[in-house]
């Protein structure tokens, strides 16, 4: 587990028979706390979040959770002391682990010496030999999945794991895993068994070493392709360990070796063999006790949240600005309100929010390494998002909070960050299980959808008007686009248009037969426009609004596996669509369809481009860096272009330049990136004006309204000032929110992964 913090004051005190005393890390599914039981056993105790238990088929998957870990209780992973899937709300406890995750010590301390990384490998091969021996498969063995401790590693997480007779657990266009560790036979549908762990062993072994996954980083498409396709880039493993790594990552599971082969593979080799002399002897892994088995640095940290943890409870932290802890309860209730202050780093006021500047890296224009890097959708995280008590800190330093469960319109109270009004359960089944219906608010309306319908609200009430039934399940939907008396969406490899006062059916287009998925339909002046994909080759269209009839489509080769997916693939803010092909910008006419310009951009674009001021905005990725180019938006031309250190977040398909507004274009990295927040870059030359960094689980995409940008961190929403990044307002939601907030003038719109929507007072 990681270090121990302090309970917040919304945290329950007790679950089932266990007093919670400390908090141990939190994520989309829930958070994980240091419980003790009235003896004074230790265990790490993970909650759900209430309105998760809500969502279909979850109790379902967290009993197969609980099932698989029960089933390896062993040595090499933290057995399941207690559970309870049947409660109101959802509960695991696991003997607890003082450690570190493999990720973390590797970010933190860098990469290992080889016979440390032998070390490590024998551990999880015992580990897997284990899991497997029982009829398990865990599919998505990972660093943060592996759990460091003195006296050995533990494999953690059996979220998503199967027994191996019935392995293809996924639904139809569905993906589980995590990108950079999944084995080909994962991302490209096919049965998983025990070789796609060992695929996974692989990476993680290679990673260790040399601090980074051996098929890099990049856009949510180029991980998985370059996992499928190419070959992985082990250069800097060490000596022997690289042929053990190598023999790992075939991409055929059959000629993998088992995990008894690689285990008997680390045996044979001792740390000089891997490439130093560090701890280690031929025919041993043995395990040194005190931590001996980790590099020093990593031992310190170890130690240090073993004497956390069993530090009596007089000793440990306290909630935070000194709040009481709640009454005990057998379990976890509704989220409670609290004070804004220790909800979490950024709460303490405007001087611990304050901006700072940072100095990129500005490169000439003209530098081009244009590598053609496709790609395979990806596979996103969970997030819950069930609002509670609203709380609301102000920018000023005043301390003045607010609070309400709802204004209503005719109150006159109109609080920023108060709640207006929000739904009963209205969306039945995501679109895709882990995310929140895609919301477009315009005309009056609020639209949703998920994979089988539309649904459409009155934006002052929130009152359900309609609802467009699909017939069938589909893959994915689009957001909707609401404008000229319709509303118009994609799902699957159609689009259709509605009525927006009643729902009738206008008109539905049929892209071609082989087309996989379309982007999100964009109007402009009595024309849609929208990207169809397919592997390796995308279709733009133009169609009548009116009828649906297709005025020109252009088709042409992509250097992505799916050029679109499901979000804004186009860009048209006059009479230029702009669009890109994996490595490529292009403008071309809106009335025909003919290319203006194409252009030429480092590694692998992310999203759509932005255009505003005159300048195409893009971000690319690199391995370990990022790009962000403005071109002149009528010729090309590049203008200029800003490189920033550190990786991209792989499971995002938001990351790269939002929007544009006063004068800066503003770059989002998202959680999993290694500098999580936002920068707002002088649309002139690219410098950056002001930053935030955010350490967060959960960080949404920004959406700017005049002079204010908003944004969900975890379990608040922001309001920053444009010109300086400071805080205006913050309003804890108790949530967590990966959909863009939508806001439309003095109303923020939120879409939770339950099927709940939510106006909030901007």
């Amino acid at each position: 587990m990681e270090a121990l913090a302090a309970l917040r004051a919304t945290d329950p005190s007790q679950v089932g028979p266990y007093r919670l005393v400390g908090r141990l890390g939190s994520g989309g599914m829930g958070s994980v706390y240091l419980g003790r039981s009235r003896g004074g056993r230790t265990v790490a105790v993970k909650v759900v979040r209430p309105e998760l238990a809500e969502e279909t088929g979850f109790r379902r998957r967290f009993g197969r959770e609980i099932a698989a870990a029960q089933r390896v209780n062993g040595a090499f992973t933290a057995g399941v002391v207690d559970a309870d899937p049947d409660g109101e709300v959802p509960w695991l406890a696991t003997a607890y682990v003082p450690g570190v995750t493999l990720n973390t010590a590797v970010d933190t301390h860098g990469p290992w010496p080889p016979g440390h990384v032998l070390t490590l490998g024998g551990g999880l091969a015992e580990a897997l030999t284990e899991i497997h021996a029982v009829g398990v498969v865990h599919r998505d063995l990972k660093p943060s999945n592996i759990l460091l401790s003195q006296d050995g590693a533990r494999v953690i997480d059996f979220g998503i794991s199967a027994v191996s007779e019935a392995s293809l657990l996924t639904q139809a266009g569905a993906m589980i895993g995590t990108p950079g560790f999944m084995a080909p036979e994962q991302l490209t549908g096919k049965e998983t068994g025990p070789a796609s762990d060992v695929f996974a062993l692989g990476a993680v072994l290679a990673y260790a070493a040399t601090g980074y996954g051996p098929f890099g980083t990049g856009s949510v498409h180029a991980v998985p392709y370059r996992t499928v396709y190419e070959p992985p880039v082990i250069g800097e493993v060490p000596g022997g360990l690289r042929e053990v790594v190598a023999a790992c990552l075939e991409k055929d599971p059959v000629r993998r070796p088992g995990v008894g082969q690689v285990l008997e593979a680390l045996l044979s080799r001792d740390a000089g063999d891997a490439g130093d002399h560090a701890s280690g002897r031929s025919g041993t892994l043995d395990l040194v006790g005190g931590g001996g088995w980790l590099p020093s640095p990593v031992v310190r940290t170890v130690q240090s949240i073993a004497e956390d943890a069993s530090r009596p409870e007089r000793q440990l932290p306290v909630p935070a600005s000194g709040a009481s802890p709640e009454p005990p309860r057998s379990s976890p209730g509704p989220a409670q309100s609290a004070t804004d202050a220790g909800l979490d780093r950024w709460s303490a006021g405007p001087d611990a929010t304050e901006p700072r500047a940072t100095a990129p890296t500005v490169q000439p224009a003209g530098t081009s390494r244009r590598r053609a890097l496709i790609g395979l959708t990806g596979a996103a995280t969970a997030a819950g998002l069930g609002i509670g008590g609203w709380m609301v800190s102000r920018g000023d330093g005043s301390g003045r909070s607010g609070g309400g469960r709802s204004d209503s319109p005719a109150s006159g109270k109109r609080r920023s960050g108060t709640l207006r009004w929000q739904t009963g359960r209205l969306i039945t089944q995501s679109w895709r299980e882990d995310r929140s219906a895609p919301l477009t608010v315009a005309d009056g309306l609020v639209c949703a959808t998920d994979s089988q319908a539309l649904y459409a609200l009155s934006a002052d009430r929130g009152a359900k008007e309609w609802t467009y039934e699909l017939g069938t399940d589909a893959a994915e939907s689009t957001p909707p686009t609401v404008a000229r008396g319709a509303v118009y969406f994609g799902a699957d490899s159609s689009v259709y248009a509605v009525r927006a006062s009643t729902g009738e059916r206008l008109w539905t287009l049929p892209t071609d037969d082989d087309d996989l998925g379309v982007g999100q339909p964009v109007l402009r002046a009595g024309a849609l426009y929208t990207l169809a994909y397919r592997a390796y080759h995308h279709t733009l269209y133009r169609v009548s609004a009116r009828t649906g009839d297709v005025e020109w489509k252009r088709s042409e080769q992509s250097l992505v596996r799916f050029a679109g997916w499901y979000g804004v693939t186009v860009a048209v803010p006059g009479d230029t669509a702009y669009l890109h092909n994996g490595s490529e910008l292009q403008a071309r006419q809106a009335d025909d369809g003919r290319v203006r310009w194409r252009s030429d951009v480092e590694d692998t674009l992310q999203k759509a481009p932005v255009v505003a001021d005159g300048r195409c905005f893009a971000c690319a990725s690199g391995l370990d860096e990022r790009f962000v180019y403005a071109l002149s938006a009528k010729t090309g031309e590049e203008q200029w272009k800003v490189r920033f250190a550190g990786r991209m977040d792989v499971d995002s398909d938001h990351e790269g330049v939002q929007a544009v507004s006063g004068g800066v274009a503003l770059l989002y990295t998202g959680p999993n990136s290694s500098d999580a927040g936002i920068r707002a870059l002088d649309t002139r030359n690219g410098e950056v004006r002001w930053e935030r960094r955010f350490d967060a689980s959960v960080l949404s995409p920004p959406a700017t309204v005049r002079d204010k940008v908003y944004l969900v961190a975890d379990d608040s929403l922001y309001a920053l000032r444009v010109d300086t990044g400071k805080t205006a307002w913050r309003a804890s939601l108790d949530t967590l929110a990966r959909q863009r907030p939508v806001v439309v003038d003095d109303t923020i719109y939120l879409s939770s992964p339950t099927g709940k929507i939510y106006a909030v007072w901007a």
